[in-house]
């Protein structure tokens, strides 16, 4: 099975990777560790990406400049049977498939949003809109490619 998740470069740690609840990149608290690592499964994509959007942006409200020393990492693993701190998914890593450069990818996931929702405005001053079914195809892109 296929999961997605964020990380600061640098410090994706493969199989031995493990997630922590508090003591992270945007607290001080002390370190409490999950019993895998937190991510969402990849069988449907788009929710995926949307889950993982909506984390970092509206949990750990995140910004796109946030996003600059950060990548996404797609790993292979399996499901643990119990959820993370936030209700995310809990895994155990067996392979890394690949590491994504946030700031790209998650502008292009504001860019589809915006998109969608009639508000993206191009460089000539003209807003842009998308279906539902081009907005999916965006963001099934980003794991595709």
């Amino acid at each position: 099975m296929l999961f997605i998740r964020l990380d600061m470069k640098g410090t994706w740690r493969g199989k031995e990777h493990r997630s922590c609840i508090a003591g992270s990149i945007f607290s001080t608290e002390e370190t409490i560790w999950e019993d895998g690592i937190s991510c969402y499964n990849l069988n449907d994509k788009v929710d995926a990406i949307e889950n993982l959007y909506n984390y970092w942006t509206r949990i750990a409200m995140a910004t796109l400049e946030d996003f600059k020393n950060m990548q996404v990492t797609i790993f292979e693993g399996y499901k643990l049977d119990t959820w993370g701190a936030d209700g995310e998914d809990l895994a155990i890593c067996t392979e890394t498939i690949k590491e994504i450069d946030a700031y790209e990818f998650m502008r292009k996931v504001y860019d589809a949003k915006d998109k969608l929702d009639g508000l993206y405005e191009n460089e000539n001053g003209e807003y842009e809109e998308i279906t539902e079914k081009e907005y999916r195809e965006i963001l099934q892109s980003l794991i595709d490619d």
